[in-house]
């Protein structure tokens, strides 16, 4: 076969012919390896499975009883603040309930007193009362001849005076005008018991004079 020359001859002139690269190829796949670095249970021993178990169990229990420990104490803190609150409202209703309850009982006490005893301090008031008003007569008395004594009051009182001055030489005039107090009168010499007075005072019905 007979070839010409230029086929044997080196040419400098030209550059090299690069081929070209299909830019609409697809990126060649290369497979990649990617590790899980989440650690499998599957892959561990049955005694470490249960390790792991237990102390998961473990954690999450005593995460539990902390969280109860905090309720808790929330709650024995909340108890606490309402029971003082209750205390302290019940013992001021109580407290004026019992001041209340303490007066009336005073009060009735105070009548009940009154009412037992009135009888014989009114007695005892009465009976000295006539001791004093009998010295007086005898001194306005003294000394006079045939004197007269005009008295007033209660017949109970009349009658117990009378009683008193029998047998003396005295003429007695009596006006039965009822209440407590008895009145005499020698000539211009007047004696008067003041028992009603001690009873309004007795009683709480005087006026403090």
């Amino acid at each position: 076969m007979v070839r010409s020359a230029a086929f044997y001859l080196t040419c400098f002139d030209e550059e090299p012919k690069i081929a070209k690269a299909d830019l609409h190829a697809p990126p060649s796949e290369e497979s990649v390896d990617v590790l899980d670095e989440t650690p499998s249970i599957h892959g561990f021993s049955e005694e470490m499975r249960e390790q792991l178990f237990e102390e998961g169990r473990a954690a999450a229990k005593a995460e539990f009883d902390e969280q109860i420990e905090r309720e808790r104490a929330a709650f024995a803190e909340h108890l606490d603040g309402e029971r003082q609150r209750w205390a302290r409202e019940e013992g001021e209703r109580l407290g004026e309930r019992f001041r209340i309850a303490v007066g009336e009982l005073t009060g009735q006490l105070e009548d009940s007193l009154q009412r037992i005893l009135e009888p014989f301090v009114v007695h005892e008031i009465r009976e000295q009362m006539l001791a004093s008003l009998m010295d007086r007569l005898r001194i306005a008395l003294a000394d006079r001849e045939n004197p007269i004594i005009h008295l007033s009051g209660p017949m109970d009182l009349l009658e117990a005076i009378c009683s008193k001055l029998n047998g003396h030489d005295i003429a007695i005039s009596i006006g039965d005008i009822g209440g407590v107090d008895v009145k005499a009168r020698v000539d211009s010499t007047s004696i008067e018991t003041r028992l009603e007075e001690w009873i309004a005072k007795l009683r709480g019905e005087g006026d403090g004079a």
